[in-house]
C-alpha cells in the first residue's frame, strides 16, 4: 500500500509530489514577446532597481553603524531586527491579494507603490537619525517595506505566469534581473 501511494500515477489521490508537480507541468503557449525574453520589460526594469535600492544603501547603514560606534554584536540585532520583518511576507501577500481582488492588477500596483514610497520615506529617516534606537526602528520599517514591495512583484510575476509564460523561464529572467541589480549596486558602493 505504501509503494502504491508514493509511486501512483499522478490522477490517483496519494500520487507523490513530485508525479503530481510533473502532471501538472505543460507546455506554454507562444506569446508575443522580443526573442530571448519572455517577462513584460517594466517588471524585469522594477526586480533591478528593487535589488538596487536594497543593495546600494547597505554599505552606507554599515558605515553609519561604525562611525557611531556601534559594535558587531549591536549591529547583528539590529540587523536581525530587520530580517524578522521579512518574516511577514505572508502578511503582505494577503494585503497584496486582498488588494488585488478589490481593485484588480492595479491593486498590487497600489501596494507596490506604496511599500516602494514607504521604503523611500525610511532611507530618508535612516539619513537623518542620529540614534541606534531610531536607526533599529528606521531599518526595521525599511525591511518591511522591501518586503512588502518584494511580495508583490512576486504575485505579479505570478499573474504573469498563470498567463501562459513558462515558470523556470519567468523565474529565471527575474533572478538574472536582480542579480543585475544587486551587480549595479556592489559597484556603486565600490
Amino acid at each position: 500500500l505504501l509503494q502504491q501511494l508514493w509511486h501512483s500515477i499522478p490522477r490517483v489521490r496519494g500520487a507523490s509530489v513530485i508525479e503530481r508537480g510533473a502532471a501538472m507541468e505543460r507546455v506554454a503557449p507562444a506569446i508575443d514577446a522580443p526573442p530571448g525574453m519572455r517577462l513584460p520589460r517594466g517588471l524585469l526594469a522594477l526586480y533591478t532597481l528593487g535589488a538596487l535600492e536594497a543593495a546600494v544603501p547597505l554599505v552606507a547603514q554599515v558605515q553609519w553603524l561604525d562611525a557611531h560606534g556601534v559594535g558587531q554584536a549591536q549591529q547583528l540585532r539590529v540587523f536581525a531586527l530587520g530580517y524578522a520583518c521579512f518574516s511577514l511576507r505572508p502578511v503582505y501577500g494577503a494585503v497584496a491579494d486582498a488588494l488585488a481582488a478589490r481593485y484588480g492588477s492595479r491593486g498590487r500596483v497600489l501596494a507596490y507603490v506604496a511599500a516602494s514610497f514607504g521604503g523611500v520615506l525610511c532611507h530618508c529617516t535612516l539619513a537623518m537619525t542620529r540614534s541606534l534606537g531610531g536607526f533599529a526602528v528606521g531599518y526595521a520599517m525599511l525591511c518591511a517595506c522591501q518586503a512588502c514591495a518584494e511580495t508583490c512583484l512576486g504575485a505579479r510575476l505570478a499573474d504573469v505566469v498563470a498567463s501562459g509564460v513558462g515558470a523556470g523561464r519567468a523565474q529565471a529572467e527575474a533572478t538574472a534581473a536582480r542579480w543585475l541589480g544587486t551587480f549595479l549596486g556592489a559597484g556603486v558602493g565600490l
